[in-house]
């Protein structure tokens, strides 16, 4: 996102023009974060296309639009985790021995906002159609469209700032931009709070037992569980964002939170579609694959799986 770096370099009074002193600061306020979140962000790159490629090879029963979702995320990861790695590259190694060009922006992590957005958008949207599917009161469908505006919203002021960024010489001082980038965090935490507690208020409440209520209350739970590991991740990112970002806006350390996040929200998904275990082979009890599938995309609702119709 363009707007975490947009604080990280205050006038440069804050630091003095002269390589010795304050200005070593800047340096290390720059390239520690940065070093952090490279090394996290490739572990949980790695993390990513492990679990693409178990999936790809467990569940080939789904259907072409969740492979094209999870392909997706998997281009946009390599998409972004390149342009991380040019953006490191210049700020570690090309600005070692010239302090100054800390304060100019570098393309690559400007435009790296771009695939990020599109890796958040993507998971909400699944998550969305997910609770959409599972309500059944226009109530809770109003809170869906609620949702799915805020995600737009989050989605346009990143954009934004990522355009506004190219025209500036410098990044910027911290005085207008901390205020709307912690907008945007408060909109990204709201959503994901929103979107847990909604799946999960709808699974509890669906612990009915249609077919067997051993084997569906144990499949809820699962289900809970899982929904609950990856909105607590992404919840906990998101509110980290706003406090790094608070008390430390003219550091780079949430820099460091928001490349982790971005893969945070593609391994949640990636996570929970490979949670779902495989048929099993009782016609009376079978929820086949795409009955339990977490994304509900391609529900079939016939006989055996009047359960799923009832989520």
């Amino acid at each position: 996102m363009s707007t975490y770096l947009l604080p990280l370099l205050q006038a440069r009074e804050d630091y003095g023009d002269t390589p010795q002193g304050p200005a070593q600061t800047l340096v290390n306020d720059t390239a520690r974060p940065i070093l952090a979140g490279l090394i996290a962000a490739t572990a949980l790159w790695g993390v990513a296309n492990a679990q693409g490629a178990m999936y790809f090879k467990r569940h080939s029963e789904d259907g072409g639009v969740v492979k094209s979702i999870v392909a997706g995320i998997l281009l946009l990861e390599a998409l972004h985790f390149a342009l991380l790695a040019h953006g490191a590259y210049f700020y570690l190694i090309t600005c070692r021995t010239n302090y100054e060009d800390l304060f100019k922006p570098i393309w690559s992590l400007l435009i790296q906002s771009f695939p990020s957005t599109l890796i958040i958008a993507i998971v909400r949207y699944v998550f969305i159609a997910r609770v959409w599917t599972l309500s059944q009161s226009p109530s809770k469908r109003i809170i869906c469209i609620g949702m799915t505006v805020l995600a737009i919203a989050e989605a346009g002021l990143t954009l934004t700032w990522t355009i506004a960024a190219f025209y500036k010489p410098f990044w910027g001082k911290a005085g207008g931009v901390v205020w709307p980038s912690m907008i945007t965090f408060i909109i990204r935490a709201i959503n994901d709070i929103c979107l847990t507690s909604q799946f999960c208020v709808h699974l509890l409440r669906s612990k009915n037992g249609f077919v067997n209520i051993k084997r569906t209350d144990k499949i809820i739970r699962t289900m809970i569980f899982h929904g609950l590991g990856s909105g607590f991740f992404a919840c906990c990112g998101s509110i980290c964002l706003i406090l790094v970002l608070a008390i430390l806006p003219h550091s780079a350390w949430y820099i460091c939170v928001y490349i982790i996040c971005t893969r945070v929200y593609a391994n949640s998904l990636l996570g929970m579609l490979n949670s779902r275990r495989q048929p099993q082979s009782d016609p009376t009890t079978q929820l086949g694959s795409k009955e339990m599938e977490l994304t509900t995309l391609q529900q079939q609702f016939t006989a055996q799986s009047r359960w799923a119709l009832d989520l």
